[in-house]
């Protein structure tokens, strides 16, 4: 989850370097995704939501074994 936090973070601060460095490109972007049609719209969101699941499945996945039990980390392990 922290991953994903993270990736949330670095986005937003890409984004508002994007729009610091080109105003007025992100303006005519922002004007161009305004006049899409709406089904375009609702396919991205509906594959955003798609994709943010999908991640989150294989994170709980790597994190827990099969039994359901959290494995143990790396740090943890003494030889």
């Amino acid at each position: 989850m922290f991953d994903f936090l993270a990736a949330i973070g670095l986005f937003f601060a890409i984004e508002g370097i994007l729009f610091a460095a080109f105003p007025l490109g992100t303006k005519r972007a922002m004007a161009a995704a305004l006049d899409m049609p709406e089904c375009v719209r609702k396919g991205g969101r509906t594959l955003g939501i798609f994709a943010t699941a999908a991640t989150d499945v294989q994170i709980d996945d790597d994190v827990l074994d099969h039994s359901g039990i959290p494995l143990p980390s790396a740090a943890s392990i003494r030889l």
